[in-house]
């Protein structure tokens, strides 16, 4: 079948939590705010490529200095309920991946689709190979280098830094990841789909895995103007997403939001 985009790029952040999920009270993360703790560490603070693609919007009710709200997105925003009970690193990934990373890929492979994986570090499960890169930022460089497939990069700097309560420096690192997805998403041909989420959320505050909201954006040049895509409930849909435009497949596990973006229907 024709794909809607040739190209999808998924991108991992590894770790960012916008705000606590309904269910914390069972998990110690009331209170809990990965962004709006972040933000309160630098007098500077300033995301304008995630604020332009609709961060701001999703916290018109708790607004985040330096992520104003938008009239006019140019990204298509959402938020993510994470469905996993026992919520981890490993699950948070597989969660992504509809529980199994390498199924999924191995579907994409069989059907004459490039997969290509780039992170820092070993990913538990997964038997395609990963290009190991430095850290984050030549992470995000390898997205250019393949016009076609899937090119999934997982980020792990502000994880680490997360984890060990290093709050300015990760909020210095989410700035300086929001300036490279904006230049990368200028760099990107028109029929490239990039998909922006989080699989863990680790408030700095706390310097543990945090049950929060994660973030969801896709951004195309073929689509200049963004709408919401509600709360979604659970990263699957992602995965379900990257079947549905290569393999034309409502999957089991997740619900693809290409036709929130325009370009289908009946997913």
């Amino acid at each position: 079948m024709d794909s809607f985009f040739q190209h999808v790029v998924v991108v991992d952040l590894g770790a960012l939590g916008i705000g606590e999920a309904p269910e914390a009270n069972r998990y110690d993360s009331v209170g809990t705010d990965t962004l709006k703790h972040a933000a309160m560490q630098l007098t500077n603070f300033n995301l304008p490529t995630l604020a332009q693609w609709g961060l701001g919007n999703l916290r018109d009710a708790n607004p985040v200095p330096g992520v104003p709200t938008v009239a006019e997105p140019t990204g298509f925003y959402g938020r993510v309920h994470v469905s996993t009970a026992d919520w981890t690193a490993t699950t948070g990934w597989a969660e992504l991946w509809q529980g199994d990373a390498t199924a999924v890929f191995d579907r994409l492979m069989h059907a004459g689709i490039a997969v290509n994986v780039v992170s820092a570090t070993a990913i538990a499960g997964m038997a395609q190979p990963i290009q190991q890169i430095a850290d984050d930022e030549a992470a995000l460089a390898q997205a250019t280098t393949h016009q076609q497939g899937l090119t999934v990069i997982r980020l792990v700097d502000g994880l680490r830094l997360a984890a060990a309560q290093q709050s300015e420096a990760y909020a210095n690192w989410l700035m300086t990841i929001d300036a490279r997805l904006g230049t990368l998403s200028q760099q990107l041909p028109a029929d490239t789909l990039l998909i922006v989420t989080a699989t863990q959320a680790i408030d700095p505050e706390t310097g543990r895995l945090t049950r929060e909201y994660v973030p969801l954006f896709s951004f195309s040049r073929k689509r200049p103007t963004g709408i919401a895509l509600g709360i979604r409930r659970t990263l699957a849909d992602v995965a379900a997403t990257v079947e549905k435009n290569f393999l034309g497949v409502q999957s089991q596990a997740g619900h693809a939001f290409l036709s929130e973006l325009g370009l289908t229907t009946g997913d």
